[in-house]
């Protein structure tokens, strides 16, 4: 920092967490570890139709990056998109998307789970997937830190800037 060059990042995916955790990971999966037994199984489940509380698109991006298989990013892909989708007919409509709501306590959760989507499944996704997903993404952010002038589509949506100046508040966590 500070020479003006900025960060460099890879160019191709993932670039997240997993080339320096990818051998650790994919052999908890193959010596059939509880642990990694457990995530496979429920990830699974989800696939052929379960209800996992809590389940993250993530989960399946993971595994399909540590089996190799297509099927888990066939299902994080339109699952993810799926929810991008409601969120932007919420826009369109007026409205302030889920991802605002409770002074955005969840963006974390939420953008984070559709980035590790993006980067783990980025070759399963067409060009106008990415883009909505990261116009969405920054937009979302943007807001979080600028909360007088958060905006969606164009219609000004402030908030109350709750806690992002106060790293000692549980929201700022999110953040």
């Amino acid at each position: 920092g500070g020479d003006g060059d900025g960060p460099t990042f890879a160019g191709d995916h993932p670039r997240i967490y997993l080339e320096r955790n990818r051998e650790r990971l994919t052999a908890a999966l193959d010596a059939g570890s509880p642990a990694g037994t457990r995530f496979k199984d429920m990830v699974d489940d989800q696939l052929a139709g379960g209800d996992n509380y809590g389940f993250e698109s993530w989960y399946a991006a993971l595994v399909g990056q540590l089996t190799g298989d297509p099927q888990y990013c066939a299902y994080a892909v339109p699952h993810t998109d799926g929810q991008v989708a409601a969120e932007e007919a919420r826009i369109s409509s007026g409205e302030a998307p889920d991802v605002a709501h409770d002074s955005y306590l969840y963006v974390g959760d939420e953008i984070g789970d559709m980035m590790l989507t993006y980067d783990w499944c980025f070759d399963a996704m067409s060009n106008g997937q990415r883009t909505r997903w990261l116009d969405f993404a920054a937009q979302a952010v943007w807001n979080v830190w600028h909360p007088d002038e958060a905006q969606w589509n164009g219609v000004v949506m402030p908030w109350s800037g709750w806690a992002t100046h106060d790293p000692s508040n549980n929201y700022h966590y999110s953040f």
